[in-house]
């Protein structure tokens, strides 16, 4: 799917880019979901009576969905074209780029690990059957293993991977970085899935990005921690705490932290007005326990804001 126009060499605002990337990932979204799947027989399977080994075939995969009448749905990509996906962006030409991460705690999981580090791949459908049948490698290395997060925008790819944020820049459009850079750093939850997450960019050319409560802190490239707007340390238990959502620009200055104390929230989204909603989860069997309404500079209640009990604990509230 493409626009017919090259990003690279038409001179375009950020705020184009923007409407733009937004327009592509929508008619993508509609080009998937408002068709029928192809293997109809997939809905007539009762997926509770399946085996385990038969709800990991990916012929079975639609089955594990609930949708509505209207509603189809195919496989894109699956094992081994990429390999645990963590986070996807929609780019300009509709393609789709995809964090790994195999590589995932191989401390504590006996599982094959890629020496060579993790990828970020590239998925594309050349042919229109809704289903990607090349990939490209635009970047592999142990300094993104376990990447959480991923946005595309224009000629930079901004990848969350505890502990840093970097930004890979291909000015010459080959879909091979020219040059790699480190926007924040010093976030903990290093091969943990409590560390920095989603990162995306709002209708106003800001960029968003959260971390869960392992993250613990933000700091610049230089190493000095980074501040709010509003000359705040960003760093647990000083004014913030636990789980935290941020806006900033997309060279990293003017940082807002847009609410706090929330668990392990995952992804953010921003809708047509501005408004910010997120993704939290608990510990409790692997489901994704809410989504909330962020409300602009608020306390989530994790942990108490001013002793830093645990939720367990009463609290006057």
């Amino acid at each position: 799917m493409s626009l017919g126009c090259d990003l690279h060499h038409v001179p375009i605002s950020f705020q184009e880019i923007i409407m733009i990337r937004s327009i592509c990932q929508l008619a993508l979204i509609c080009a998937i979901f408002s068709c029928q799947t192809t293997d109809e027989k997939s809905y007539n399977i009762d997926f509770g009576s399946l085996t385990e080994d038969e709800k990991r075939d990916v012929k079975h995969a639609p089955a594990s969905f609930e949708l509505h009448d209207d509603v189809g749905l195919q496989v894109f990509a699956s094992e081994p074209m990429m390999i645990n996906p963590t986070n996807i962006d929609i780019d300009a030409r509709g393609r789709v780029w995809v964090c790994e991460a195999q590589n995932y705690r191989g401390f504590r999981n006996d599982h094959p690990q890629r020496e060579a580090g993790d990828r970020i791949l590239i998925l594309e459908d050349s042919d229109g059957d809704g289903k990607a049948d090349t990939e490209k490698v635009f970047y592999q290395g142990t300094d993104i293993n376990s990447a959480l997060g991923i946005a595309k925008l224009g000629d930079m790819v901004y990848v969350a991977a505890s502990p840093s944020m970097l930004v890979f820049t291909d000015s010459d459009g080959d879909d091979v970085p020219d040059q790699k850079d480190t926007l924040f750093t010093g976030l903990a939850g290093v091969d943990h899935d409590h560390g920095v997450h989603a990162v995306v960019f709002g209708p106003e050319g800001k960029l968003y990005f959260n971390f869960g409560n392992a993250g613990e802190r933000l700091r610049l490239k230089s190493g000095e921690l980074a501040k709010t707007r509003q000359g705040d340390p960003i760093e647990m238990g000083k004014t913030f705490r636990q789980g935290m959502i941020f806006r900033c620009n997309p060279d990293g200055t003017d940082i807002e932290i847009l609410g706090h104390n929330f668990r392990n929230n995952y992804e953010v989204a921003v809708d047509p007005y501005g408004a910010l909603w997120q993704s939290d989860n608990d510990d409790d069997g692997n489901r994704g326990t809410r989504i909330n309404f962020v409300m602009e500079f608020g306390n989530y209640g994790f942990k108490d804001q001013v002793t830093g009990a645990g939720w367990r604990t009463p609290r006057i509230g």
